[in-house]
């Protein structure tokens, strides 16, 4: 069967296999806009509107979904990943024959089409999430939908009853939980979080409302996964990692991805032009996962009267080789930026570059 691409310029897929890291996933895309930002955007300076002590200018405000297609999506190319077809038994009911062969045909389809495809990187992958983007949250018919491959429709239409009465209820039911969670905590601590952020990012987050789509799984090991354009996060409800406060560190964590990182993209990317380093390209995530966990783990101390254990400490990516050289680098040069406010920020950023050292370190 060809492969499935929303227009021929985007024929080229983007193997996820090598990359199935927690940490890996958003390099690829980072490393070609550093590759094309000058050396002097190195000086990072604040933009207009940013928090103060007090809170942030404007509230950042999350447009939560629970879309029944893009869930249906997210859930095949979860399925598609997993070598065994789905049985009858996996679901909330039992399947009949005649909707579980749709439901594994369309599980087949996607195995076929986007296995070795990143739903971030891969941009036929991209096109088929903007097309989702337009169904209203409880459309069911994929057909017609503006952009989306027929091929793709026919088989998301045909695959929708079975998910929809066996599979559907508790993946929409995971959504609505994660999202009241989510909705407050963000009541109660998102102000100070955000204004933290703005603070010490040196960027504002985003004025329009962030479309943040709940699905039960993305299809990646990565978990959650975002885009700058359009601004769109992919959040999953089912990842046991993401619960309880977590879920307020990975809405910042995402939330961030969109737009925030740009000042500390070009500082490191001209810190490590200057001052190369080996196995540094993941550097920014690694300030990006220590700057917002702390930041949640303080408000949440502060606001809370309870003690958080900031994500990737919990997950244990600090004790990978890469993650511990770059962790005192960052206690030492960083974590005075965040608690002071000097040397100044770029200034901070060619400190830990500097730091880290100068052989090849391994995983």
């Amino acid at each position: 069967m060809p492969q499935i691409n929303v227009d021929s310029r985007l024929a080229t897929p983007v193997a996820s296999g090598p990359c199935l890291r927690q940490v890996c996933g958003i390099a690829l895309s980072v490393l070609a806009l550093l590759a094309s930002l000058p050396a002097a955007a190195a000086e990072a300076t604040p933009a207009p509107g940013l928090a103060s002590a007090e809170g942030p200018v404007q509230r950042l405000r999350f447009d939560y979904h629970s879309s029944f297609l893009m869930n249906l999506h997210h859930f095949l190319l979860d399925a598609s990943r997993r070598k065994p077809e789905l049985a009858a038994e996996q679901a909330a009911c039992r399947l009949e024959p005649t909707e579980l062969a749709p439901l594994n045909q369309a599980r087949a389809f996607y195995a076929e089409q986007f296995e070795q495809r990143h739903p971030l990187f891969d941009a036929g992958l991209a096109a088929i999430k903007q097309a989702l983007r337009q169904a209203e949250d409880g459309r069911r018919d994929a057909q017609g939908l503006r952009g989306l491959p027929e091929p793709l429709a026919l088989q998301l239409s045909a695959a929708a009853p079975a998910y929809g009465r066996c599979v559907w209820p508790a993946h929409e039911a995971s959504n609505r939980r994660w999202i009241e969670q989510a909705q407050a905590l963000d009541t109660r601590f998102g102000a100070a979080v955000q204004a933290r952020l703005e603070r010490q990012f040196t960027q504002p987050f985003t004025r329009l409302p962030l479309r943040t789509d709940l699905v039960h799984m993305t299809g990646t090991y990565e978990g959650a996964y975002s885009s700058d354009e359009p601004e769109h996060v992919l959040m999953p409800s089912g990842r046991p990692d993401y619960q309880g406060d977590a879920a307020l560190e990975m809405l910042y964590h995402e939330a961030s991805h969109v737009g925030v990182m740009r000042p500390l993209f070009r500082s490191t990317a001209a810190a490590l032009k200057a001052t190369p380093r080996p196995n540094a390209q993941l550097l920014w995530h690694a300030i990006q996962f220590y700057t917002v966990g702390l930041a949640v783990q303080e408000v949440l101390r502060q606001d809370g009267e309870r003690e958080y254990t900031p994500y990737a400490v919990q997950g244990g990516l600090y004790r990978r080789a890469r993650w511990q050289q770059a962790l005192p680098a960052i206690e030492a040069h960083w974590l005075p930026w965040l608690r002071q406010g000097r040397p100044g920020f770029s200034e901070a950023v060619e400190a830990v570059v500097q730091a880290l050292p100068m052989q090849p370190v391994s995983d």
